[in-house]
């Protein structure tokens, strides 16, 4: 072979390994067909994966956020929540406002807000700043719908028992809150209790004009008219430790029947100490008026009589 051919062969393979390299290189997963290495692969096929956290929030259609602690003034502490399945939600946090017809509630990731069902159960009186529960429907819009919302703390005389609802059920409620330090007798408590259509509070009185008495409870102010013929015990005054019991109308107003003192005095003994004077007395006159017929019997019935009798016989002796 000559030298010119084996040139030319040369140049033949090299040409078939150069057609071949490129057709590898500009295939499928090539580097000229936009191809990278495996692991660019890998990472851009699982861009949209979502991660295993992602996944148990989202199973189902339910998702469950917790935040921080909430401490709670009485009972067991709870903590910012918000929960959301495909028909309901729940949200625990702090009350932002609540007009009526809308609330809003910062939860563990920001404030919820809720328009009110026209029939929601609302417990207690809840203000900006306490801490809340709100439960409801999800629309199948999105929006939520709140018709249940209630303190997120627990009173402490039930936190124990876990008798929230079923106080609730029986249409009661009971609420204690700090001690009142009486002047005199026992000590009482700030309290205020619903039972039935009749309800009483415990506490510092704010003001009464003789037709709308307020009182301090443990949960604040209480408002309620006055029955005309309620009873009014001693004369109340502004800052007095008083407890009011009344009805409960169907409307939800409160109707005062009895106003009294909440602390105990020491009438009890005040008044045994007249009745016994009294009874002294009673007494005195009684000794007085055995001695005085003591006397006249024995001055005139008795000396006096003997007396006569005597000068009698002296008479007759002298005749």
């Amino acid at each position: 072979m000559s030298r010119i051919q084996r040139l030319v062969a040369l140049i033949a393979v090299g040409l078939l390994g150069a057609v071949g390299v490129t057709g590898v290189m500009a295939g499928p997963g090539g580097v000229l067909g936009g191809g990278g290495s495996s692991d660019d692969t890998r990472v851009e096929q699982s861009g949209g994966v979502q991660t295993p956290d992602s996944l148990v929030a989202q199973s189902g259609g339910e998702t469950e956020v917790k935040g921080d602690v909430i401490d709670c003034a009485a009972g067991e502490d709870t903590r910012f929540k918000f929960e959301q399945s495909a028909s309901e939600f729940e949200v625990t946090g702090t009350l932002v406002s609540f007009d009526g017809s809308t609330v809003v509630v910062t939860g563990p990731d920001g404030d919820v807000a809720a328009t009110v069902d026209a029939s929601a159960e609302v417990k207690g009186d809840p203000q900006p700043g306490d801490a809340v529960k709100v439960e409801g429907a999800v629309l199948e819009d999105g929006t939520l719908v709140a018709r249940e919302i209630k303190s997120a703390c627990e009173a402490a005389e039930n936190a124990n028992d876990d008798q929230g609802d079923d106080v609730d059920d029986a249409d009661e409620r009971e609420i204690k809150g700090d001690e009142i330090a009486c002047p005199s007798g026992e000590s009482t408590r700030f309290k205020f209790e619903t039972e039935g259509n009749e309800f009483e509070v415990t506490g510092s009185l704010v003001s009464f004009d003789g037709s709308t008495v307020v009182v301090t409870g443990p949960s604040g102010d209480v408002t309620a008219s006055v029955d005309p013929g309620a009873e009014i015990k001693g004369d109340p005054q502004a800052g007095d430790p008083v407890k009011v019991e009344g009805a409960v109308l169907d409307d939800g107003s409160l109707v005062a029947r009895e106003i009294e003192p909440a602390c105990d005095d020491d009438d009890g003994d005040d008044n045994s100490g007249p009745g016994g004077d009294d009874g002294g007395s009673a007494d005195d006159h009684g000794g007085r008026g055995e001695d005085d017929d003591s006397d006249d019997n024995s001055g005139h019935d008795g000396s006096d009589d003997d007396s006569g009798s005597g000068g009698g016989r002296d008479h007759d002796e002298d005749d």
